[in-house]
């Protein structure tokens, strides 16, 4: 969670009612608070518009007064997804095209195998910052729910993404490697 003024930001992940599937799906849970009337800012119904899913983790800190969230997703969107929100505008809580895919993530939407896990999210005075590990995906033939076939160890290189803070113009996002440990005799935990 993170807190600006009167705003309180819970991003967390939940499991959704039965849906016409008949399955359970998991996605993110995004609730904005206005802390001074205890009302909620945001759009509360089936599918945010901040929408992950499976959301296996969430992050939110506050650029300036904007929520900016991260998720690690592996369906929609199949990614590291950055989402800048917009606290100004009441009706609609996210900036047009506010999703950014920081690092996407190879495999069939859904295949909950996926080879990355994220240790942090936060923010320099020009970027946002999300280390993470990462298996070598080229390595990887089929991503399923239970194996990624073809991947003798899941050992995992560690990484920083970097993408250009809010207000500034369209920045790249880099993939830094802090430490590779793919082909090596080590493994490397989350970071």
């Amino acid at each position: 969670m993170a807190e600006y003024g009167d705003i309180l930001v819970l991003h967390t992940a939940r499991k959704r009612y039965t849906t016409d599937d008949g399955l359970n799906h998991q996605s993110q849970l995004t609730v904005m608070v206005d802390t001074s009337t205890i009302t909620t800012l945001n759009y509360m119904g089936e599918f945010q518009d901040n929408h992950v899913s499976h959301s296996f983790d969430q992050y939110v800190l506050f650029d300036g007064d904007n929520p900016v969230f991260v998720d690690h997703g592996d369906a929609y969107p199949r990614s590291v997804v950055l989402t800048k929100g917009d606290t100004k505008e009441k009706s609609n809580s996210y900036k047009k095209d506010s999703q950014i895919d920081l690092f996407k993530i190879p495999g069939k939407i859904g295949a909950n195998c996926i080879g990355v896990s994220i240790g942090g999210f936060e923010m320099s005075s020009k970027n946002y910052i999300v280390a993470m590990n990462t298996i070598d995906h080229s390595l990887v033939k089929e991503y399923t729910s239970f194996h990624m076939i073809g991947l003798d160890h899941d050992q995992r290189d560690i990484i920083v993404c970097t993408r250009a803070r809010l207000g500034t113009e369209h920045g790249n996002i880099r993939h830094i490697i802090i430490e590779k440990y793919v082909g090596s005799n080590k493994n490397a935990s989350v970071p």
